[in-house]
């Protein structure tokens, strides 16, 4: 015959403390929820509000990027533009008497 069983079967316990164990974390994460879910605030007044401080936030991000690209490229044509210009030696000035001088010549060689 066999020997009556004398104490406490470990796999069960052990078994069983896990199980109260799982059941104790759901409830807390259910008290948990029901806490916050008590606190969260449904004002459509307020997300309204928060909605349109988000938008001018986000649209003055967008004004303050399009300045700096606009500053950028207007950086870059300046930058082209005087290297364009220093390439090129300056006209130079005529004047009225050189000018008067220039047609007399031609006329005067025709003669």
């Amino acid at each position: 015959m066999p020997k009556k069983f004398k104490g406490e079967n470990t796999k069960a316990v052990d078994a069983r403390n896990r199980k109260a164990a799982v059941s104790a974390e759901k409830n807390a994460a259910a008290k948990k929820a029901a806490e916050d879910e008590a606190w969260h605030d449904d004002d459509k007044l307020n997300n309204k509000k928060a909605q349109r401080k988000n938008a001018e936030e986000e649209k003055k991000k967008a004004a303050l990027e399009r300045k700096k690209l606009a500053a950028q490229m207007l950086a870059e044509e300046e930058a082209t533009l005087e290297a364009a210009a220093s390439s090129k030696t300056p006209a130079k000035k005529v004047t009225q008497a050189e000018l008067s001088k220039k047609k007399k010549v031609p006329t005067a060689t025709l003669r």
